[in-house]
């Protein structure tokens, strides 16, 4: 049998939001706390254009170099080998940008990556968001352009696998709805916590569960 893990990226891998970084970085912050306060009013695809359209203009090298500071949460490079030791593929599923993803499953040896494409021109970042909206507007969800429910059903038609997730955010909480087994990391969302089956608050814990008999 396949055996599939999707883990969100900012709060669960990463230690630190990557959008909140990149905002400090770039004396950004009272900008983004203006569009944080409308977060309850729009969906989530609209709060993630106002948010690309803080980057307009800034070199890619230099946002990359800002996010490979940010620190991993302790036991992510070793759950990872375990996990991918146990047989499973990887995968990291997040609303931020995918050329940050794809650097970040680089350095993790995680097998795909699903989040959010933006125009570079010139080597800087434009401000646009170019993702196809895939939501599969299941209720309860915010409407994200990276539907994390749309990339396990993409997964499950290509290997069959059986799935864990794992994420922290409203965004994890339509892939959580029907993943095999789905996993709260230190979760922010009350909604995410009722649809999974196990919390935990850090990779340590994942390290010690017996996988086999979930399956």
């Amino acid at each position: 049998m396949n055996k599939l893990v999707i883990l969100d990226m900012d709060g669960t891998l990463l230690a630190q939001r990557t959008v909140d970084v990149l905002c400090e970085a770039y004396n950004l912050k009272n900008e983004l706390d203006k569009i944080d306060k409308e977060s309850s009013k729009l969906p989530a695809f609209k709060i993630a254009e106002k948010v690309a359209k803080l980057f307009q203009d800034i070199a890619v090298r230099d946002i990359q170099s800002t996010f490979n500071k940010i620190p991993l949460n302790p036991y992510v490079e070793e759950f990872i080998e375990f996990i991918r030791q146990e047989g499973f593929i990887t995968a990291i599923a997040t609303d931020s940008y995918q050329f940050l993803a794809e650097n970040l499953a680089k350095k993790l040896n995680v097998n795909l990556v699903y989040g959010l494409d933006v125009e570079i021109i010139n080597g800087r970042f434009t401000g646009r968001i170019t993702s196809e909206y895939k939501c599969q507007e299941i209720r309860g969800c915010r409407r994200y352009y990276v539907c994390k429910l749309w990339f396990l059903r993409q997964c499950r038609r290509l290997f069959n696998p059986w799935t864990i997730t794992i994420g922290d955010g409203e965004s994890d909480f339509c892939m959580s709805t029907e993943s095999d087994f789905a996993i709260a990391f230190n979760p922010k969302s009350k909604s995410l916590e009722g649809v999974c089956d196990l919390k935990v608050s850090s990779f340590s814990e994942l390290l010690d569960l017996d996988y086999s008999k979930f399956i």
